[in-house]
């Protein structure tokens, strides 16, 4: 009760701490605070995701935010707040399903499809530029670039000495 007071000049009522537990954005217990946390943390999360793809924890997390965000105490107070609290709760519940489908133990389906989104990104045009001038230097020590069996990785490429090297090394 000591954050309610200080925040706010109001009189003690159920309606005004009701708003203040669910909206003040500044308390940390507030419904509102802790929902634009997760969307903070799960951004960052998303920012690894390949193009295009969409997480039902993201899609979640917005619409239950967006909800609240409709909200005032009037319309609370309107619609009733066991109403409103068990509507968070149940939302809230579905948001925690979603991001353990997402992050924790996501179907396969959803693993094939991100790895197949994966697989379209073209490798920076800095990194195709360096692969090709590392191929250069190789044809120049007299060794060939190709994948297989005990090649040697250099920077990102499979390193296979060719015969004529191994001859010279020996």
């Amino acid at each position: 009760m000591d954050a309610f007071f200080q925040r706010r000049a109001s009189p003690l009522t159920g309606p005004a701490v009701a708003g203040f537990l669910l909206f003040d954005r500044a308390f940390p217990c507030a419904v509102l605070h802790n929902l634009d946390r997760a969307r903070g943390l799960m951004a960052r999360l998303v920012e690894n995701d390949p193009p295009g793809l969409l997480r039902p924890s993201w899609q979640r997390v917005e619409r239950l935010r967006g909800s609240l965000l409709q909200l005032d105490g009037a319309l609370v107070q309107e619609l009733g707040l066991h109403v409103v609290l068990t509507g968070v709760v149940d939302d809230t519940a579905a948001l925690c399903d979603a991001i353990h489908g997402d992050y924790l133990d996501p179907p396969v389906a959803t693993l094939l499809r991100g790895a197949r989104q994966l697989r379209v990104v073209a490798p920076p045009a800095q990194a195709q530029q360096q692969t090709a001038q590392r191929r250069i230097a190789a044809a120049r020590r007299g060794e060939r670039w190709q994948g297989g069996r005990d090649a040697s990785i250099l920077g990102g490429a499979l390193l296979i000495p060719s015969r004529e090297a191994e001859k010279a090394h020996r």
